[in-house]
């Protein structure tokens, strides 16, 4: 697993504990944010695994 996927994957695991810790109520708004940020770069890292 290349460096950038491992950033990835412990960014994202970090968010979700935040959220699951937080146990308040996250705006939809955020959801998304979040989510369209990790697709831009899972389809960038996918471009570079293929070259």
């Amino acid at each position: 697993m290349n460096k950038y996927l491992q950033t990835l994957v412990k960014n994202v695991r970090r968010q979700l504990e935040v959220w699951l810790e937080n146990k308040n109520v996250f705006h939809i708004k955020n959801l998304f944010r979040f989510l369209h940020s990790n697709l831009g770069t899972v389809i960038i890292l996918k471009g570079r695994s293929n070259e």
